[in-house]
């Protein structure tokens, strides 16, 4: 089982037809128990430690959280720096879901060397930010990147566009749709089963794409345990993944108006999000310039909240100081959002037919991308 927790998603089935689904989940939300007492600045450090997926966006949402506390003001470069490293992140765990998830799923073998390629470019542009400096620390750290960084990004675009169709990078929803049905990438092979097995329409939910709310909102919210580990807005649960950032892109537009958020929409996203990550991490590196680091504390008690963006969608964590010291430390991920226990597993699943369902469920689950493992059991 990993450290970060694990997930079971079980279904109970009764005359062919699923009858309860619970989503059970032996995640952390409060670090409070591995950081409380800790001097805030080697807390900060060992943030990115205690995550082995989206350690940068941990590192940067606890970053802020700290500064926001204590009234530390970082300048734009540092912000800059921590957007440009966390966009590749999620670059880099797309790929992982695209080359190696998404293969496996659709029978073939994974594609490892397309998988290298685009790692090799993620990890030279992080190089040429920082130079492999210690950056996660509370006021920043000084950085100077190592000349233009043009042959780097273009790298990195040509990396991506082996794995991207280019009617997803040309905009065009129909031309997606025609080359799901006709490639003979592992990719559309994995469309084309999920089509199968209910038109476009598996996996359909209603629940609402989580919106990209503010630290302070997040902030207010994660004063006690419950909120982390079952996030909700005031209408409920909602959806977080790469969906709820380019449902409106227009490759993808047309297909969420005709179908919804249904399994094909939602792997369909990641296709959409990866090479619109190209053109964001292009805009943050082009304007990442020196920085001479820390900047100072205004005070040595308080609560804050900081925010970052992973390929599954916003996590945010929050901190409560005395005297440079940590009181509280508390986090919600993505994860929390779309596996919910009354979330989108449950309204997509609760009738569903029992033939082929661990497949079937495997497939939902695998279009949600959970950050921990997710064991699927069925009851009859």
């Amino acid at each position: 089982m990993s450290p970060e927790g694990a997930l079971t998603l079980t279904l109970r089935v009764s005359r062919g037809r699923v009858d309860d689904v619970q989503v059970s989940s032996t995640r952390r939300t409060d670090y409070s128990a591995a950081l409380a007492g800790r001097d805030v600045h080697d807390a900060a450090l060992l943030v990115p430690s205690l995550f082995s997926i989206c350690a940068a966006a941990h590192a940067v949402a606890g970053l802020g959280a700290c500064e926001a506390a204590l009234g530390v003001h970082v300048d734009e470069q540092q912000a800059r720096l921590r957007r440009l490293l966390t966009q590749l992140e999620a670059l880099d765990n797309h790929a992982f879901q695209v080359c190696v998830a998404w293969a496996k799923h659709a029978g073939a073998p994974p594609a490892v060397e397309a998988l290298r390629r685009l790692r090799r470019a993620t990890e030279a542009l992080r190089l040429w930010a920082h130079d492999g400096t210690r950056w996660t620390r509370v006021g920043g750290v000084g950085f100077t990147p190592s000349g233009s960084p043009r042959a780097l990004v273009d790298a990195l675009r040509e990396a991506v566009d082996a794995l991207v169709p280019a009617a997803a990078r040309a905009g065009d929803a129909r031309e997606l749709e025609r080359w799901s049905h006709g490639s003979d990438s592992p990719v559309a092979a994995l469309l084309r089963q999920v089509r199968a097995l209910d038109a476009a329409h598996f996996g359909k939910a209603t629940r609402p794409l989580l919106p990209a709310m503010s630290a302070a909102w997040y902030g207010q919210r994660l004063v006690g345990p419950d909120f982390g580990a079952r996030p909700a807005l005031d209408s409920g649960a909602a959806e977080a993944g790469a969906l709820s950032r380019v449902a409106e892109h227009p490759a993808l537009a047309p297909l969420v108006s005709a179908h919804g958020h249904t399994v094909l929409t939602r792997l369909l996203a990641v296709l959409v999000d990866l090479h619109a990550l190209v053109g964001t991490v292009t805009a943050a590196a082009e304007v990442l310039e020196p920085s001479k680091g820390h900047a100072p504390a205004e005070r040595d008690s308080g609560q804050g909240a900081g925010v970052a963006d992973t390929s599954r969608g916003r996590l945010a964590h929050a901190v409560e100081l005395t005297s440079n010291t940590v009181v509280h430390w508390r986090q919600v991920a993505p994860t929390e959002w779309s596996f919910h226990p009354f979330g989108v597993l449950r309204e997509a699943l609760l009738g569903a037919p029992a033939e082929d369902l661990a497949r079937r469920a495997g497939l939902l689950v695998l279009s949600l991308d959970p950050c921990v493992p997710c064991r699927v059991v069925v009851e009859d």
